[in-house]
């Protein structure tokens, strides 16, 4: 048997577990379908980071910024330069589902998954949002310092640290925006810190500060690379040879037994291989690890629920208008506001304030070769607005169910969107408490506009093979991440989480994976 480690996937939590497996001295193999960006938007994207933002030609920055889902009705999707690529589709995974917008849980097949497109916000969970998991949240912070040692990090330590500890120090923070700034000090002179519940400061993110042109087109992709995504751990291990990377393969099932595990596999021709590790780690993403797992525990017929959280984006208006930087600033998310409706649970409500984003001033027709009267005035309109995204535990929320079918020997998926009473009354609340708090920083919710996430999708997916100390149930993990009755084969992304905290998962499922990994008797 080959005796070597293979990690399933590219994104977060396969990255952490690279580092983590080369620091006990293992060279893993990588099993990737890795869809690249389109070459085109690579070369453009690549010659705009040769040049300063002010030099970019009109042509460049309405490629890399267009955005075909700024009309839709729902929430405006995240694009990288332009591509929807990262974005999985149904049929790539099998799964068939009446209305796929809304009943196809998300995933990506992307090299990185969905870090190439993420916002790279970073919040590390409070004791209390992690009370069903079988390990402490003090367990995990440091876990949390060994993934941040080597990763860009903006942080300030302000009140936020009081919940949520910084981690680690930085040098290099990110400037807000005017906005952003006048944001914050409204909430110090609101004094909501003396209420219970409900602490704030300057948003945190995985961002080189340093990198950052202040350019205003963040939520469309940072040309500058100044956002952190896996695939540059990922390259970087692939040439310093720390690392064998496979493009082009796509897992169907793995066979656990006490020598190893085995891994079967279509490769980038189509042809069905297999092959034999020491140990495999599942790292594909919520739903793909999940779906691996059901077809080699053959689990037919059974629903598999697949949670997430809950979210909306709430729009409020300021009768006094805030100062704008656009287009030359950081679009990304600039304070965070966490705060519990106790009449709901002790969990936090993750909130993400900001000035309006180029997303949401498309949505409003602003462009920057627009006409420059109506420019202007749409521009002074926009200094009214304060954009609220808001996220809340899976407790709440809504879930997606998965089953799986078998027809004339053909796998496939039904997906379903599973909608609750429960998680209405929670968007009701929070949405209700939400307004309650900004009014005091003289902000108003303005509720006919609130999008939800109970129609549409979120991505922070997974708890559908929650780890145990005691596994029951076929999909029941143990603390290492293995399925019940299973040896070798450890799934370390968020599909192991019991549940998923309002706050930000991306570095969770990194510090969990990391622990996985660290906690191996190899």
């Amino acid at each position: 048997m080959d005796k070597s480690f293979a990690i399933v996937g590219s994104g977060l939590a396969a990255v952490a577990a690279c580092k983590a497996l080369i620091r006990k001295g293992i060279k893993p193999v990588v099993l990737d379908v890795g869809c690249e960006m389109p070459e085109q938007c690579e070369d453009i994207s690549q010659g705009m980071s040769q040049l300063r933002s002010v030099d970019w030609s009109l042509t460049d920055r309405k490629f890399v910024t267009r955005n075909y889902s700024i009309e839709d009705s729902q929430s405006p999707k995240k694009l990288l330069f332009g591509s929807d690529y990262f974005y999985g589709k149904p049929e790539e995974a099998f799964i068939s589902c009446d209305n796929p917008e809304v009943n196809c849980p998300p995933f990506s097949l992307a090299k990185g998954g969905f870090s190439v497109g993420w916002g790279a916000s970073v919040l590390f969970p409070d004791h209390e949002d992690l009370l069903d998991w079988p390990i402490e949240a003090s367990d995990l912070y440091q876990y949390f310092q060994i993934v941040l040692e080597d990763l860009p990090y903006s942080a300030k330590d302000d009140d936020l640290t009081l919940n949520f500890p910084l981690i680690k120090n930085t040098q290099a923070i990110l400037k807000p925006n005017s906005g952003n700034l006048v944001l914050l000090d409204l909430l110090k002179k609101s004094k909501l810190l003396k209420k219970n519940s409900l602490v704030f400061g300057q948003s945190r993110s995985l961002v080189d500060a340093s990198l950052c042109q202040y350019c205003g087109i963040c939520l469309n992709g940072c040309v500058y690379d100044a956002i952190y995504k896996s695939n540059h751990d990922l390259n970087k291990l692939i040439q310093s040879n720390l690392i064998e990377y496979r493009s082009g393969i796509k897992v169907d099932t793995v066979e656990d037994s006490k020598e190893g595990s085995t891994v079967f596999y279509k490769d980038a021709k189509g042809e069905l291989k297999h092959q034999s590790f020491s140990r495999v780690l599942l790292a594909a993403g919520a739903v793909n690890s999940t779906a691996i797992i059901m077809k080699s525990k053959k689990i037919y017929d059974t629903p598999v629920s697949i949670k997430t959280t809950l979210g909306f984006i709430a729009p409020m208006f300021r009768f006094k208008p805030l100062p704008t930087d656009w287009p030359n600033s950081n679009t990304l998310s600039g304070v965070f506001l966490e705060f519990k409706a106790l009449e709901l649970s002790k969990h936090w409500i993750h909130t993400q304030l900001s000035t309006p984003n180029e997303l949401v001033l498309r949505k409003i027709g602003l462009d920057v070769d627009g006409n420059k009267f109506l420019n202007a005035l749409k521009k002074r309109a926009s200094q009214h607005i304060v954009i609220a995204h808001c996220n809340i535990h899976s407790v709440h929320a809504n879930h997606y169910s998965l089953v799986l079918k078998n027809n004339d020997g053909n796998n496939f998926f039904k997906a379903q969107r599973e909608q609750s009473i429960l998680s209405n009354q929670a968007l009701f609340t929070a949405i209700s408490k939400l307004a309650n708090i900004s009014r005091s920083f003289g902000c108003y919710v303005i509720k006919p506009l609130v999008k939800n996430s109970t129609r549409s999708h979120g991505y922070h997916l997974g708890a559908s093979m929650p780890m145990k100390i005691n596994p029951k149930e076929e999909l029941d993990t143990d603390l290492l991440g293995r399925p019940l009755g299973w040896k070798n084969t450890h799934v370390i992304d968020s599909s192991i989480f019991p549940s998923l905290p309002a706050t930000t998962i991306g570095v969770l499922s990194m510090a969990n994976a990391t622990r996985i990994v660290s906690e191996m008797d190899i």
